[in-house]
Parts: C-alpha cells; structure tokens; sequence
C-alpha cells in the first residue's frame, strides 16, 4: 500500500509540473553534425498575451560534444512576420565544469532555458529558429536540438 501511495504522489508531482508547459518538440540532427545550414524551426501558438513565457532549449549531444556551452542565434517570427534575433550563450557545465545535463554512458540531455520571461503581445502563430553560432562550422556531436515553452507569470 505504501509504494502505491508513492507511486500515487510521484505521478501527481510529475503532472503538475507540465500543467504550464505549452510546446515541447525536437528535431534530429543528422550523423554529419549540426551545421550553420540547418535552421530547426518550430511553430508554436500564443493565445494567453497576459502572461510571461520561459522559452527552454532542448539538446541532445554525445560525449564527445567539446565545449562547455553553445552559441545560438535564436530568431523569433512574430504572427506579422517580424523577426527578432537573439544571441544567446548556453552554458552546458556549471563554474566547476561539472554538466548541467543528465544522462547514461556517453550521452548528455540537456533543458535548459533560453529565454526568460518572455512576454508575446500579439496572438497567432510564433515560429523559433534555432541557428549555431559556434566556430565550428559543423557539431558533429550534437544528436536533438528542440524548444520548449512554459507559461510563466502574468504580465503586471
């Protein structure tokens, strides 16, 4: 009885923390690696412009991934079709060098958040692309890359 009351509790606490979560997707990065060329887009729809989003990057690499972070051009495509760019600076180790990522053998899954606090002031249809904007022009060792999106506090 005991572990089905466990069981019970994990399963709630597990459900409530995706209740805000309004997108989750990933593509696979091809065996030749992520290269400047491909752009992962993801389509995503905002009817709530009351509220802040946190916008997470998903990513998938193998252990022979060679940096401690990753540099993204995140472009964002409003319903109009205006587009802002951002550079961001993902940092996949903490200060002693130690992962932010989880994972088994020789691959590292990684949510960690891209953009905080997001407020979107139009409703419709939002598209996220995903550009490296490493040195190298190809990331042999990255697997997935993905976005995912979760309704944050309302906008005061």
């Amino acid at each position: 009885m005991k572990n089905v009351i466990k069981l019970l509790f994990i399963a709630l606490a597990f459900a409530g923390c995706n209740e805000n979560r309004i997108f989750d997707a990933q593509v696979k990065i091809s065996e030749k690696g992520w290269n400047y060329e491909r752009v992962p887009e993801f389509k995503f729809n905002i009817t709530d412009t009351k509220s802040y989003y946190n916008i997470f990057l998903n990513l998938r690499n193998s252990e022979d991934y060679q940096y401690e972070n990753i540099y993204l051009l995140v472009h964002l495509r409003n319903p109009d079709g205006r587009v802002q760019t951002q550079l961001v600076n993902v940092s996949l180790a903490d200060e002693t060098g130690k992962s932010r990522g989880s994972g088994m053998g020789d691959v590292q899954t990684y949510q960690l958040p891209l953009l905080k606090s997001k407020a979107f002031d139009k409703q419709g249809e939002y598209t996220i692309a995903l550009e490296q904007s490493m040195r190298d022009s190809s990331l042999k060792s990255v697997m997935d890359v993905g976005v995912m999106i979760k309704k944050g506090d309302p906008v005061f």
